[in-house]
């Protein structure tokens, strides 16, 4: 047939027996919202977490401290000045 589009079938995941198996990407934030929202868990990476000033990660860096003690010296959490 001239002229006709062939049709695009979408990628339907893996064909195996085994793609039951396969792990879903697992929603981080939204585990995080709610966490905070349901149960009043904040679960903060103190390094990482994009969005805190420097003053908000000291501040949450000092409750951590003062509630479940000092965290080992890593290159990544040292401050320099």
């Amino acid at each position: 047939m001239a002229g006709s589009a062939t049709p695009t079938l979408a990628y339907p995941g893996p064909r195996s027996s085994l793609a039951k198996t396969v792990p879903k990407p697992f929603p981080v934030r939204r585990a995080k919202a709610e966490g905070w929202r349901d149960l009043g868990i904040l679960v903060v990476a103190v390094d990482v977490e994009d969005g805190l000033t420097w003053e908000e990660r000291e501040l949450l860096r000092q409750i951590g401290n003062r509630l479940y003690g000092h965290r080992p010296e890593t290159p990544e959490s040292a401050t320099t000045l």
